[in-house]
């Protein structure tokens, strides 16, 4: 059976936020970035990028965040 890779990076902030409350790690890195980053539209917000990645660290789902800052 083939695996379906999401392209989490089209998905809009609310759907996102949507996959962060049903505990998505991807989910959570990528809306983490954008607020970090201001990326996609979202504007820039350290606070709520440290609690989204803080939420994925602590729950240890998120890969991304794992890799780039422990890896």
């Amino acid at each position: 059976m083939e695996e379906i890779t999401m392209d989490y990076q089209s998905i809009s902030n609310e759907e996102l936020e949507k996959m962060v409350a049903n505990k998505d790690g991807e989910a959570i890195c990528e809306l983490g970035e954008r607020f970090l980053y201001g990326k996609n539209g979202s504007p820039q917000n350290l606070t709520r990028a440290y609690q989204l990645f803080h939420k994925g660290e602590k729950r240890g789902l998120c890969a991304r965040l794992s890799q780039r800052c422990c890896g």
